[in-house]
């Protein structure tokens, strides 16, 4: 199936039409004219062919196909301990009903070095992102929360990672703060700005810049 229409900044799928007939991304508001919008429809920017997932009982278990701008199938409850490991998505819609992303190892994992993966948008149904999930995902800068999914140690050695978005409106500091020291290895003094070799340039909690967690 190719969708319709992508934002090619950072592929949402979620476009409106506005008075005027331009056309803007709801998630990060990038316009488009008409027919910029049309080139997004002909050229089907993001692909979600079938055969190149792998699905047991809800768990896809290995992506095996060569798009770079993945959409993750509808059904899929759980994506498995390897299921993007080493390959080359450089972008990639999760779907709503997501429940779990497997952790694994330092040398394997879910999305083990996925070297040229920037950006990850993690819908509200996320319960959990395992143990080395992310890791060693090079050219990850920014990662996005729709929900509060537990963590714990789920984007080691992304080097890149500057940039964390919270969309929920009644997320708890405290939780937040832990969730962020277990998935990403920070450390906290109280009232303070982060310390640690992930130096963030801005933490966005409901759309408004957060600089001290």
């Amino acid at each position: 199936m190719t969708l319709e229409i992508a934002c090619e900044l950072c592929g949402s799928n979620q476009l409106t039409r506005n008075a005027d007939g331009t056309y803007q991304c709801d998630r990060c508001g990038t316009k488009y004219t008409l027919e910029a919008a049309r080139q997004l429809m002909k050229g089907g920017a993001f692909r979600n062919n079938s055969a190149d997932f792998v699905v047991e009982g809800g768990t896809l278990v290995r992506y095996t196909g060569a798009d770079l701008n993945v959409v993750v199938p509808d059904g899929v409850i759980t994506i498995g301990s390897r299921a993007f490991e080493n390959t080359s998505i450089q972008s990639i819609v999760l779907p709503e009903g997501l429940v779990a992303i497997e952790g694994g190892s330092y040398n394997s994992s879910s999305f083990m070095r996925c070297r040229f993966l920037k950006s990850v948008r993690f819908p509200k149904s996320l319960e959990k992102i395992g143990k080395y999930a992310f890791c060693r995902c090079d050219a990850l800068e920014q990662i996005e929360f729709c929900g509060e999914p537990a963590m714990a140690e789920s984007f080691v050695d992304c080097p890149r990672l500057r940039t964390v978005r919270y969309a929920s409106r009644v997320f708890i500091v405290p939780k937040f703060r832990e969730d962020l020291s277990l998935g990403l290895g920070l450390s906290f003094d109280k009232d303070a700005p982060v310390k640690s070799n992930y130096q963030f340039d801005a933490i966005y909690v409901n759309g408004e810049k957060n600089h001290r967690l």
